[in-house]
């Protein structure tokens, strides 16, 4: 960061008089603003696990279970 603002990051400190809240909230008025939708901050990884709470996979080189075409009644 120093080197692409040519600055010297010893003579900054970050400011303590705002919040990342009110950050979040003046970019989702500004977006909205500009582009009339309201902006995508999140969404669900396609490559997580099941210990992050994205889908199920089976381990790699595992075969799944068959499924009969056949339905029997109970």
């Amino acid at each position: 960061m120093e080197r692409e603002c040519n600055l010297g990051l010893d003579k900054w400190e970050v400011a303590d008089n705002i919040d990342l809240g009110y950050i979040l909230q003046d970019f989702e008025e500004f977006f909205e603003m500009k582009f009339q939708k309201k902006p995508v901050l999140v969404r669900k990884n396609p490559n997580a696990t099941e210990e992050d709470g994205g889908p199920r996979r089976p381990p790699p080189g595992s075969k799944l279970p068959q499924i009969s075409s056949a339905n029997p009644k109970s």
